[in-house]
């Protein structure tokens, strides 16, 4: 009865290891047990029985692994997308669209819906999705999560961002979006031009500072550090909900007090607010994908485009490419004339 046992736990676990569920290392035994839901005794003798037949090996001090030749390879000709930002309904039509213009390189690609904040708190629920490779869109990717995945075999893409030079990276020129929404509104007339924005998670912080040195670049001494407003989004959601864009703007237009800007660079969802209440603002929106009407400029993501040149590297990477390479994409502008926006 006792062999029965630790062949099947063996069993279970040797599908765990080959699925590449722990990666290189083990778990500690006491964690294996409560993960598995066994005596951590049982768990020795089924540890036991597979460093005998050779799957798995000791390092002194280290822990358990996986035998080099023993790594989960992985062929599911899936790759997986983490961090699209859009309704549900366009993402569908997007990936069905994209998985229709791959269908002859045998790979399908995979919205993975889910918050990344799951997987920035637990970097190793990557490890459990079926996908051969990851994109990481907007500012999903954390070092953390980076650094499990290479360590596992396992290829990434990421947006645009200077705190990964060590992968691939797709996504739009924000800066050159930025630097040409900002000569936009002077050539407009505007002379006091505003920021609102979110703050972004850790290894994205250097965005938020990148878009300020746009601004001050693109502005000289026209800049004005009061003007540049950034608020934590998630403050405001879990305090207002629903209307936490509402009173993000409303707030940002306080702090202007009597001297309010004449150009705005901002989020589609807080320009309604700024519109009704100060609609001689010149604005430009920033949209995640597809026109908007909230905008006098409306500079929007071409999400087609972005999954289209992250897929085919992908492919390329899990081909054998090893090359490290950066791909940018311009945003689209449509400038509306001054009669129609307002």
């Amino acid at each position: 009865m006792p062999e029965m046992k630790y062949d099947k736990l063996c069993e279970q676990l040797e599908r765990m290891i080959r699925n590449g569920t722990f990666g290189n290392r083990l778990p500690g035994i006491h964690k294996l047990a409560g993960q598995l839901g066994a005596n951590h005794i049982t768990i020795r003798k089924a540890l036991e029985l597979l460093i005998d037949r050779g799957l798995l090996e000791v390092i002194p001090s280290r822990g358990t692994f996986v035998r080099e030749q023993e790594k989960a390879v992985r062929n599911f000709r899936v790759i997986g997308c983490i961090g699209i930002c859009c309704g549900s309904h366009v993402r569908e039509m997007v990936f069905t669209r994209q998985n229709e213009l791959m269908r002859d390189s045998g790979y399908k690609i995979l919205d993975i819906s889910a918050s990344a904040k799951i997987f920035r708190d637990n970097p190793r629920l990557l490890l459990q999705f079926p996908v051969d490779g990851y994109i990481f869109c907007g500012s999903s990717l954390s070092r953390e999560m980076m650094q499990v995945l290479m360590d596992n075999g396992i290829p990434l893409i990421s947006t645009i961002n200077s705190n990964f030079p060590e992968i691939n990276q797709v996504g739009m020129d924000h800066f050159a979006g930025y630097a040409e929404a900002l000569k936009i509104l002077k050539l407009r007339g505007c002379r006091r031009i505003a920021f609102l924005g979110y703050q972004r998670q850790d290894d994205f912080q250097n965005y938020i500072d990148d878009i300020r040195a746009v601004f001050r670049q693109e502005l000289g001494t026209a800049f004005n550090p009061g003007l540049f407003s950034v608020f934590c989004s998630e403050d405001y959601y879990l305090r207002y909900v629903e209307d936490y864009h509402k009173v993000i703007a409303e707030e940002c237009i306080r702090s202007w007090g009597n001297n309010p800007p004449d150009g705005l660079v901002c989020h589609f969802y807080t320009a309604p607010t700024v519109r009704q209440l100060m609609p001689e603002v010149e604005t430009v929106v920033f949209t995640s994908c597809g026109d908007r009407p909230e905008g006098d400029i409306v500079m929007y993501e071409d999400l087609p485009a972005i999954l289209s040149a992250a897929s085919g590297r992908m492919i390329e990477i899990l081909s054998g490419d090893a090359s490290i390479t950066e791909i940018r994409i311009p945003f689209v502008i449509r400038e509306k004339e001054k009669t129609e926006s307002k």
